[in-house]
């Protein structure tokens, strides 16, 4: 998670992020934007890596090589499917080095995604594309962390894979032709965020994905001469602040002699208890009992702010729905997962009626 906070509260009161507590390290981002839904993020991530002239760093949960960038109007110059696009740039320009690094799923998942992928993408395409499955984590967890760094300049992070049913536009229509996969010939509308960031901040993501590398191949990857985030910005992509501090925040297991890491649970009890004015919480899932603890707590308080949350109302895929529950009006029972969202809904609308607090849910996948 980024998040990024003005200097002048800093010369207020002490600083919400705290490297060592609640995240890993405060960098300054030149530029900082939001992609909001798989088009805009889709489009924004095929200029850039068109303008990649040195490296190509991609750390996800899933991938498909045959997910299709743009969907409507101009697809612009190279192969549209990110596979296609990757090997294209990996081909074409020398200099540069692409490496891909994707959760080595569950059996659970394996019917959800493409068949034979790793084949695909690490045997058929250029040599100076790489491809890898990391499985270095504990039985029964999974590495989810979205993150692609290019040149080591500019950065995307945020809650969005390049795969299938992720792209929608921003109308989230009902129905919408373009809304569709291989293998998936339609889906629900679904929604997700990602944040961009160029300079110092870039640089420690870059950080964080060849550090994830080595774990997962016991290699070393080199950091690169910083390109030119300014010619890597797309224009339709809007700068929404510079020159500021983000603090970045982990969640990591035990695992290889390295002690756990919790900075993002950390830093949401801290901003829950700092909050003054509202708290505003948009999540695919709502399962972590210590959050619904937090604000419980703040609604006992006078003090308490305004609080929303938005969950969506319905998951999308079956492994979803048999893992974390169904949605406001399925009629199966809540999982035990997704309980902390019923919880933190009830007693927000009981404190609602006496002032302005609510919880909603909202239809779609995400």
């Amino acid at each position: 998670m980024t998040v990024a906070f003005d200097r002048r509260v800093a010369e207020i009161r002490p600083p919400l992020a705290q490297p060592g507590r609640n995240c890993w390290r405060v960098a300054r981002a030149d530029r900082f934007g939001v992609a909001v839904d798989g088009d805009a993020y889709f489009r924004a991530l095929k200029q850039v890596l068109l303008g990649a002239r040195r490296s190509i760093l991609f750390i996800g949960w899933e991938f498909d090589s045959r997910t299709r960038l743009v969907r409507d109007g101009d697809e612009g110059d190279g192969p549209n499917e990110i596979g296609a696009l990757l090997d294209h740039i990996a081909r074409t320009r020398p200099g540069l080095r692409a490496h891909v690094l994707i959760w080595d799923s569950a059996m659970i998942y394996a019917f959800n995604r493409e068949f034979a992928g790793l084949v695909k993408m690490n045997w058929l395409t250029h040599r100076r594309l790489r491809f890898r499955l990391d499985d270095s984590h504990p039985l029964g967890a999974s590495h989810h962390q979205k993150i692609v760094v290019v040149d080591d300049c500019l950065a995307f992070v945020g809650g969005l894979d390049v795969t299938r049913q992720r792209w929608d536009s921003r109308e989230h229509l009902p129905r919408d032709p373009r809304r569709a996969d291989p293998a998936v010939s339609a889906y629900p509308p679904f929604h997700d965020v990602m944040a961009m960031v160029t300079g110092e901040a870039a640089r420690a993501l870059a950080e964080i994905g060849r550090r994830r590398w080595r774990q997962a191949t016991g290699e070393e990857l080199a950091p690169v001469l910083p390109g030119d985030p300014q010619a890597l910005w797309p224009p339709f992509v809007p700068v929404l602040a510079a020159g500021v501090d983000v603090a970045i925040a982990r969640t990591c297991p035990a695992w290889d002699g390295e002690l756990p890491v919790r900075e993002v649970e950390q830093l949401y009890a801290d901003m829950i208890a700092s909050a003054q004015r509202f708290i505003y919480m948009e999540n695919q899932y709502f399962a972590a009992r210590r959050v619904a603890a937090l604000l419980a707590d703040r609604l006992a308080r006078e003090d308490c702010p305004e609080i929303v949350l938005v969950n969506p109302g319905e998951p999308v895929s079956l492994v979803e729905r048999s893992t974390m529950g169904g949605g406001a009006g399925a009629p199966a029972a809540p999982t035990a997962r997704m309980r902390p969202f019923r919880t933190a809904a009830r007693l927000l609308s009981q404190r609602g009626r006496r002032g302005r607090q609510g919880a909603r849910q909202v239809d779609g996948g995400g």
